[in-house]
């Protein structure tokens, strides 16, 4: 291990001129996310190593070998397996202790941060754990040997897959659990261990297949296809607009022409200058949006509201793919008319909130003296809607902006609702939880509304705010709402 440890940082230094260049990118790449466990709450990394790596091991099936490699220690002297006599206890301790160490090593020097939760980061351990499994595995097909346990913690890993709701309950464990505990009741032939053999491989690729079947779904070639031909071959000299993993596939599908390459803007590039000269092709694929983890309410403003100016090139239902020539680009701070803006930082008291003062926290603020503590409502901004006199006009358009502070997973929402005397009539809400790229840090949260004027009532009144329920502490601050 340490020659082959050697070799590998001998190679780096040769082709760098720097031992621990590899380790330099990775720190200056690094970005503050779910996976920063020494950043979060204890409660957060505590449930990481206790419950996290055990769930996504049951979840992902990676766990599929370990039921047979742990269930042999629930047995009379099973300890002993831990003396390494053989070849056998050897690869049988190497599993688990791979597997326990995947929990709660740690993968920073300086601080205790276990592993991303990523199945990906884990395949290691299943070639490892194969060689014990198999070898219990022919056991049991031989002579029945560990059979009770096997059964035992098949049931477990059952009932806890079912809890979990995945596909794994259904696919894997329940058909292996039947599978084994019919073969105990049934002979020791020839022919029922052949059928063994054939069925438990069969129940093996159910999940493999399952993942063809969604890749078959996703349409990826076909989705290549289009961008080919609709973008890179037939509007060769136009600017491409996109997301972020659309982008980098475009770039791939250009071979890394870098003289191309600079045809291609996610939409944060777009935005940060959307003077930038030359034709603009707007490219929106739901599938690349949904891999660079964005929501429909992501989007930005003139590809969620697109312009009848911006007419339609290509349009395909599936895969859900639209291109759009971007002659306009609509923002409401420029093809608006604003009504109405509010601001509250919970310094003092702001005209059309209410809030109220026990549920004004200086313990965590993001700026200034205070933030609003959200019980089972946060501060809310009320306001008469006949009191905006709106003339000439179709729509309402309320944006709604906030920084957000919670330790844990969050069933919070931002809510714009509006109401009558006779009850609520419009009601749209936003999952905060998705838009916390890392617990106990604040983050930045918008939330779009549109509002067809014919279906508002008279007396009506317009009200913003955030709901959490029952859940943890959520503190909110800077919260603003601007009416167009």
């Amino acid at each position: 291990g340490f020659v082959l440890l050697a070799l590998y940082l001998f190679a780096i230094w040769v082709f760098t001129g720097n031992v621990m260049e590899r380790f330099d990118a990775i720190a200056d790449n690094s970005y503050l996310n779910r996976c920063s466990y020494d950043q979060q709450s204890l409660r957060i990394l505590l449930k990481r190593i206790f419950i996290g790596f055990f769930e996504l091991s049951i979840f992902q099936s990676l766990a599929t070998a370990f039921i047979f490699v742990f269930a042999i220690l629930f047995q009379r002297n099973g300890l002993r397996i831990f003396r390494l006599d053989d070849s056998f206890s050897f690869f049988t301790v190497s599993a688990i202790i791979l597997f326990l160490s995947s929990s709660f090593m740690t993968i920073s020097p300086s601080s205790y941060a276990p592993m991303c939760l990523d199945p990906r980061h884990y395949l290691f351990l299943v070639p490892v754990a194969s060689i014990p499994a198999s070898r219990i595995i022919g056991d049991f097909i031989e002579s029945k040997k560990y059979a009770l346990q096997i059964i035992i913690a098949l049931l477990c890993i059952s009932i806890i897959s079912f809890f979990l709701q995945g596909q794994t309950f259904i696919l894997l464990y329940l058909p292996l659990l039947v599978l084994f505990t019919i073969y105990l009741i049934a002979g020791k032939s020839k022919l029922y261990q052949y059928l063994f053999i054939i069925l438990f491989a069969s129940i093996l690729l159910l999940l493999p297949l399952d993942m063809c079947r969604y890749a078959q779904k996703v349409k990826y070639r076909t989705q290549k296809e289009i961008a080919i031909e609709q973008v890179l071959e037939n509007k060769s000299d136009y600017i491409i607009v996109t997301d972020e993993i659309q982008k980098r596939l475009l770039v791939y599908y250009s071979s890394f022409d870098e003289e191309n390459d600079s045809r291609f803007l996610n939409f944060e590039e777009f935005e940060t200058d959307p003077t930038v000269e030359g034709k603009k092709l707007l490219l929106l694929n739901w599938y690349t949006r949904y891999l660079s983890g964005m929501e429909q309410n992501d989007l930005p403003y003139f590809a969620r509201n697109i312009s009848s100016v911006n007419e339609p090139i290509f349009e395909s239902k599936d895969p859900d793919i639209s291109i759009y020539e971007l002659n306009t680009f609509l923002l409401p701070a420029h093809s608006k008319a604003l009504l109405l803006s509010t601001f509250n930082d919970f310094e003092q008291l702001t005209p059309y909130w209410n809030q109220n003062d026990r549920d004004i926290s200086g313990k965590i603020k993001y700026e200034g003296a205070n933030s609003n503590l959200v019980a089972e409502f946060s501060a809310t901004f009320d306001y008469p809607l006949d009191s905006l006199h709106i003339k000439d006009a179709t729509n309402l358009q309320i944006q709604c902006s906030l920084f957000c502070y919670a330790e844990d997973n969050t069933g919070a929402r931002i809510i714009v609702s509006v109401e009558d005397s006779s009850g609520t009539y419009i009601w749209k809400a936003l999952e905060v939880d998705k838009y916390l790229k890392a617990y106990s840090n604040w983050w930045p949260l918008t939330f779009d509304v549109v509002i067809p004027l014919q279906n508002l009532q008279p007396e009506s009144r317009l009200k913003v705010y955030v709901w959490r329920g029952d859940e943890p502490d959520v503190y909110i601050d800077n919260f603003g709402v601007t009416i167009y």
